[in-house]
């Protein structure tokens, strides 16, 4: 089980207007990962498996470009499930159980995205908000990280 975080920037990409920069997001991917070791060199320890994940995004921030080119005042991301798979390669750090690891993951799925903009263009704080438009969001779906864990 692996938890993650990382701001992410959001960009909507709108035919014939090009991206507009919509702010940024939290997330937040839990993971659960079946691992199955191949290889085993030098106490280092190579493994791939199948991963189911969990992605919770926070509202955007609404960049003020994207509210001034689209009147954009709002982006919601619905938090979703994710598979893919990953590959690992643990290095022992010392000799009670301490490891680096390196991963790459190659994740599939994705968040539903919906765009809001005010309904009498007067900007934030006008009088509504209206569904500009839905939609998924599409992301780099190759992740590598680096990071220490504990074998107990």
């Amino acid at each position: 089980l692996t938890v993650g975080y990382a701001p992410v920037d959001l960009e909507l990409d709108v035919e014939g207007a090009g991206e507009i920069p919509l702010g940024e997001s939290d997330l937040i991917l839990v993971q659960l990962v079946g691992l199955f070791d191949l290889a085993t060199f030098r106490g280092s320890r190579l493994a791939a498996g199948p991963l189911l994940a969990y992605a919770a995004f926070d509202d955007a921030s609404v960049d003020p470009r994207g509210s001034a080119r689209a009147g954009v005042t709002e982006a919601n991301l619905d938090s979703s499930a994710l598979f893919g798979v990953e590959a690992r390669l643990d290095t022992p750090v010392g000799s009670r159980g301490w490891y680096f690891s390196s991963a790459v993951r190659w994740l599939a799925g994705g968040p539903d995205l919906e765009v809001f903009t005010d309904a009498d263009g007067s900007g934030p704080g006008s009088s509504g908000r209206v569904l500009a438009g839905t939609g998924s969001d599409d992301f780099d779906p190759l992740l590598v990280s680096l990071g220490f864990g504990r074998r107990f």
